[in-house]
């Protein structure tokens, strides 16, 4: 697995370079599929549960899962890369969410660049308790802490999930919780952990696409992610973005 996460690493990478204005979301769904596979791996997300893309790229007020189409970037656009990637049997999974542009862009800029600062922050302190005989509700509540305390929402539906010989396993992983709770985290287990977020209010649909989610007061989204592999003492971080 730590070869496929330098594969994904490298993808979103490169693909973060190509987030900019006027970029189509099939143009950066394209480069995302044949980056993969020329690095002799596959995407996880391609064929998925019927899934018709390589990424998920949502924009804005999209959360998770969204479908790319022609949409063109935009300056200021908020906008998550989610992506996983199959080698030799195993997957990882990664995700970022980055501002379209440099900086001056706008008066919300410094707001938005807040909220996603906020969501790295969390991530971190989330991973931070993944460890030998800690449980999920550590990371859980570290994760809901840094999220709650800066007055946004986590949004409850979602969750992060173990990864693996498969793309979405057990334990699932809330970005809520009390510590010392849920399943205790033995060392060798590779966890996908997220924080998936709300500017203002939780509440969230499913568009018409039965894939893409947004949240229904048409708040920003933010979604950051990293596979982890547990150990005895740390966690070892499998896709380095």
């Amino acid at each position: 697995m730590r070869k496929g996460g330098q594969i994904l690493t490298d993808t979103l990478k490169a693909l973060l370079k190509e987030v900019e204005a006027e970029v189509s979301l099939l143009e950066l769904d394209k480069k995302a599929y044949n980056l993969i596979v020329k690095a002799g791996a596959s995407p996880s997300f391609l064929g998925y549960r019927g899934y018709p893309a390589s990424l998920c790229i949502s924009v804005n007020e999209g959360v998770v899962h969204g479908i790319p189409n022609a949409y063109r970037l935009c300056q200021g656009d908020i906008v998550s890369l989610d992506a996983g990637v199959c080698y030799q049997g195993f997957h990882t999974d990664a995700s970022t969410t980055v501002i379209v542009g440099q900086p001056p862009l706008g008066a919300d800029f410094k707001e938005k660049d807040q909220f996603l600062e906020v969501g790295k922050e969390a991530l971190a302190r989330g991973i931070e308790n993944a460890r030998q005989g800690l449980r999920v509700g550590d990371i859980s509540a570290a994760i809901e802490k840094v999220i709650t305390a800066e007055g946004y929402a986590i949004i409850k539906e979602l969750t992060g999930h173990g990864v693996g010989r498969a793309l979405h396993e057990d334990p699932y992983i809330p970005g809520f919780g009390r510590p010392g709770t849920g399943e205790v985290l033995q060392a060798g287990m590779t966890l996908a952990v997220e924080v998936i977020y709300a500017k203002n209010r939780p509440q969230i649909k499913t568009l018409s696409d039965g894939w893409t989610i947004v949240t229904r007061d048409k708040s920003w989204g933010g979604l950051f992610e990293k596979t982890i592999l547990v150990t005895r003492n740390t966690a070892e971080v499998l896709t380095l973005l």
